[in-house]
């Protein structure tokens, strides 16, 4: 039985897991699962903040669960899920550096949803000109208020690749998330190879098998920086 304390897992265990295992077996979601629990009961005084952690592993959660999914059946939802828990790891790590890293990647937020209903418009323009959407409109002009009463009205969204090249990152955090971009693309969108000669077998199955055990890591990486902040600090940034 695994024994959580304040947001703190049975460290054997995980030692135990992290010598041994080749895969992220579902109980190490069920473990993942028990940390969000223990995360959503602690107390705190920034909720925004707590907010955030928690949709961290939760989002962890799921990728982790695709990233199962996708090595039994779809080298390209293997390479989705890989891909997400590498931008996930860059994202933790980066936002628990400093208060002021987690405040400009929340505050991003309003800039990404206000860049979302805009290219929303703008498809709707270009398909059905003239059309009347107040929804979308509504939507644009409060984002683009946030995010002028917020003062990054000239922004746009954050690239996770310079996320990644931030100084007090991890050595070989963006170099990583370079190649492994790249890599997974060429899974992820309807290449010319992918299309037309890829087959997982022989030398080229080894490649998905690649992108399971980094994004493996990438879980346990998350789940370390998270535990190593919350028995710090708690769910204060």
């Amino acid at each position: 039985e695994i024994a959580f304390q304040r947001g703190r897992a049975n460290h054997g265990y995980m030692d135990e897991f992290e010598a041994t295992d080749e895969k992220v077996p579902d109980d190490f979601i069920w473990v993942m699962e028990q940390f969000d629990t223990v995360l959503q009961g602690m107390p705190t005084d920034n909720l925004p903040f707590a907010n955030f952690i928690t949709r961290i592993a939760e989002s962890a959660i799921r990728e982790s669960k695709h990233l199962n999914i996708g090595d039994r059946t779809s080298p390209t939802l293997l390479a989705w899920a890989c891909r997400n828990l590498l931008e996930l790891n860059v994202i933790t790590h980066y936002a628990l550096l400093s208060p002021e890293n987690w405040r400009k990647f929340s505050d991003d937020m309003w800039v990404d949803g206000r860049e979302i209903f805009e290219s929303s418009r703008r498809f709707l323009n270009e398909r059905l000109p003239g059309v009347d959407m107040p929804e979308i409109d509504k939507a644009i002009a409060n984002f683009r208020q946030k995010t002028a009463e917020t003062g990054i009205e000239d922004r746009k969204h954050i690239s996770v690749g310079k996320l990644a090249e931030a100084h007090g990152l991890p050595d070989g955090m963006a170099a990583e998330y370079k190649q492994m971009m790249t890599l997974t693309s060429k899974f992820v969108h309807q290449t010319a190879f992918f299309l037309l000669a890829f087959e997982n077998t022989g030398e080229l199955a080894r490649i998905p098998h690649m992108m399971f055990t980094s994004g493996r890591r990438y879980v346990m990486e998350i789940y370390r920086r998270i535990r190593e902040h919350v028995d710090a600090k708690g769910m204060e940034p």
